[in-house]
């Protein structure tokens, strides 16, 4: 399930297509998160007291079975640059995750056939 929630800004189809574009080719390359829950929050923060540029956060959760509780936030004054940025650290934690788990179910294999 993949879900894109929007805090504290008006929700846009062009936001939810873009993180959608950018974050469906990580979520392919990992076929085991179609059972996992994928959240991504959008946010904008900017303060009605000083002046300056505002500035986006983009998060993604991921709860599930395999891939259990994965937290990613990455901030930045252009939306874009932020969904970049997330999208990249998204990708190598998972592939760090993956290689963890698929050593781990190694060494489990060879010291059961040592036994």
């Amino acid at each position: 399930m993949f879900q894109v929630i929007f805090k504290n800004m008006d929700s846009s189809s062009l936001m939810a297509e873009n993180v959608q574009n950018k974050i469906f080719p990580t979520l392919e390359k990992f076929p085991d998160l179609k059972s996992h829950r994928v959240t991504v929050t959008l946010e904008m923060e900017n303060s009605p007291f000083q002046a300056g540029p505002d500035l986006f956060s983009v998060s993604v959760m991921v709860t599930g079975k395999k891939y259990k509780n994965i937290r990613i936030k990455k901030s930045s004054e252009n939306f874009y640059v932020a969904v970049s940025n997330l999208t990249e650290s998204f990708t190598e934690h998972l592939s760090r995750k993956h290689e963890k788990m698929t050593t781990k179910s190694r060494v489990a294999i060879k010291l059961k056939e040592a036994i």
